[in-house]
């Protein structure tokens, strides 16, 4: 070793392994030739490459320190600067007629910069040879860089990733851009990866130690948004190809034509009329700034047929607003992401086929974002009782009973940590939070992914609230629904889900929280405050104390007690676990309603009905 930062030794975990794993995996020809090293510094591959792939080594550096070692090494190396423009020429002379099965150029493009052309000279020589090229540069967005950067520092040195000698620096992004503009294109890829870059400094930052809770949230954070936090180099292995369109972003240009709103619907094909109730609720949105994906998830071809032509019989201007997403794959969340894929909107929310919203429901949400711009926008729901009809032959609703309004007009992250209080009608998603922070529904969730992609997001962007009723939650009395598909034991998995998720992250709480906190720590939740949530709690508490006393009615009913041998005998067969009431005082609102329903159509329930119909006759 000379003592010159750039002399640095040979090693398979470092950017000379991994590149000579590439150039043996993605061996694109055998037989005799050259592999041209281009900005070899110290020639560090050439024994390796001349040994273990059988070629003969050809260097070229401007660098006279470099050249000395590798020739006094018996290697083949020559002296040229790579930013000329007779490179290529000169490359073709030094090869004389030998025939180049591979290249590489190793942590050189941040020192000669790509405007130079050297990538079309690379790019030119892979489609003349039939060769690839391996690729190293130094990722600037490592995360010990981007954390002091976020804090305002930024460290030059005199080598690694901020060397003082670059002219420039890539990020993945920007290397498959300027690649791609040469018509090189990425075949494979052995990164270098290092938690702790030369960055990495000074040791006392808060943003850079492990055991803060900046720099979990930091990381947390990036790692959702982009995978390469803890890459030190990108090395990869490319190919020629047909040149991409490349230009820089001028930031005074940029034309946004996107309408505020996508409005996700979710069908299965089979609530036709609960469906054309959805457009007509749109068609008299007193805002017209969205757009509507349908996404028909596993619907059968004669179910998609009547589907498409509900969408026909929207008036014309509603219609052209309309897209059609087959997805036949996955779980419940499956078709949000795919929509969240295709929405061109800055918000995204989510509309079933069977709940219906008010004229200002859009109107509401685009008020919310002039307040807040970037935050979850949070409106009210209603919930009611609902059943299907048929009047004449033609299918419809109807309601059952008054609204009722269980959810809090005002959002609380602390009350959401226990429960979920907002519908997903109710709740508009920023794009950004899926675009640039990676954020997607749980597809491994059978339930609860709202409140789930609620809780997560709303910790990093918060939540502005407009507190207007704009919705009705549809609560299916007869029909099926996610409650009814669910047993309660799967939904209470995936709570403990969503609780474990969130214990394993450092969170913000939104402003206004500590209070929230400091109510529930001193027992003083209820005594003050925002009176619309005070209230909206009460009226929640009222609901579960009313659901929990009718289960409690029914477990403790003689009718109930008289059925206990054929359920246990029910159990012995494979049957699940008696309900306890205990059980049950940690459901939610849901959870609870869900088995009311259960309970009542259960054979213990069904086949006593004539004793407690003896009972109120005497």
């Amino acid at each position: 070793m000379s003592g010159n930062p750039y002399d640095n030794a040979y090693a398979v975990d470092n950017v000379y392994g991994h590149t000579i794993a590439l150039l043996k995996e993605y061996r694109i020809s055998d037989g005799d030739g050259v592999h041209l090293d281009l900005a070899a510094g110290f020639g560090v591959i050439g024994e390796v490459v001349q040994s273990e792939l059988g070629r003969q080594y050809v260097g070229v550096d401007l660098d006279s320190e470099g050249l000395r070692s590798a020739r006094a090494r018996g290697l083949e190396m020559h002296a040229h600067d790579l930013t000329l423009p007779d490179t290529f020429s000169f490359i073709e002379k030094i090869l004389a007629g030998r025939r180049v099965r591979s290249i590489s150029i190793l942590d050189g493009l941040e020192h000669i910069g790509t405007a130079s052309g050297l990538l079309d000279v690379i790019a030119q020589l892979c489609r003349s040879n039939d060769a690839h090229v391996v690729v190293s540069v130094p990722n600037v967005t490592h995360q010990d860089v981007t954390h002091k950067l976020l804090l305002g520092e930024w460290d030059y040195t005199v080598s690694g990733l901020l060397d003082a000698t670059h002219i420039e620096f890539f990020s993945e992004k920007s290397l498959v851009a300027k690649l791609g503009a040469a018509g090189l294109h990425r075949v494979g890829m052995q990164n270098v990866e290092l938690s702790q870059s030369d960055q990495h400094f000074p040791s006392t930052h808060p943003a850079l130690q492990d055991g803060t809770t900046l720099n979990s949230f930091l990381r947390y954070v990036r790692e959702s948004a982009e995978s390469n936090g803890r890459v030190n180099q990108f090395v990869w292995s490319c190919v020629a190809g047909p040149a991409q369109a490349s230009h820089l972003v001028d930031s005074t240009d940029v034309q946004d034509d996107r309408p505020f709103l996508t409005i996700l619907t979710r069908t299965q094909g089979r609530r036709i009329a609960e469906l054309r109730e959805v457009f007509n609720c749109l068609a008299g949105q007193t805002s017209d700034d969205f757009e509507v994906l349908v996404l028909g998830h596993k619907v059968l071809t004669s179910d998609q047929i009547q589907v498409e032509q509900a969408i026909e019989d929207n008036p014309r201007w509603l219609r052209e607003r309309i897209r059609y997403v087959k997805v036949d794959h996955g779980g419940r969340a499956t078709p949000l992401n795919v929509g969240m894929q295709s929405a061109r909107g800055r918000y995204v929310v989510v509309l079933d086929d069977d709940d219906n919203v008010f004229a200002h429901w859009v109107e509401a949400f685009l008020t919310s974002e002039r307040r807040k711009p970037g935050a979850l926008l949070r409106a009210v729901a209603t919930m009611q009782s609902v059943d299907r009809v048929t009047v004449r032959q033609v299918p419809g609703i109807r309601a059952i009973g008054s609204p009722k309004f269980p959810y809090a007009p005002s959002f609380s992250f602390t009350s959401h940590l226990v429960s979920n209080s907002t519908p997903l009608m109710s709740i508009a998603f920023p794009r950004g939070i899926f675009d640039d922070l990676g954020m997607t529904f749980d597809e491994t969730m059978t339930t609860t992914e709202d409140w789930d992609l609620i809780l997560r997001s709303a910790a990093i962007v918060g939540v502005e609230d407009s507190k207007k009723i704009t919705a009705i939650y549809h609560w299916w009395e007869t029909e099926e629904s996610s409650r009814t598909e669910h047993e309660s034991r799967e939904w209470q998995l995936n709570h403990l889900a969503i609780d474990r998720k969130l214990d394993a992250l450092p969170i913000l709480l939104p402003i206004g929280e500590a209070r929230a906190v400091r109510d529930l720590v001193t027992g003083r939740a209820g005594n003050g405050g925002d009176e619309d949530h005070n209230s909206a709690v009460q009226t929640n508490t009222h609901l579960r104390i009313g659901l929990l006393r009718r289960i409690a009615t029914i477990l403790e009913s003689r009718s109930w007690r008289i059925q206990a041998p054929m359920r246990a005998l029910s159990q012995l067969f494979g049957g699940g676990p008696a309900l306890r009431m205990s059980d049950c005082v940690t459901y939610s609102t849901d959870e609870l309603a869900s088995t009311i329903q259960k309970l009542e159509a259960s054979r213990s329930w069904r086949t006593t009905s004539w004793m407690r119909r003896a009972r109120r006759v005497q």
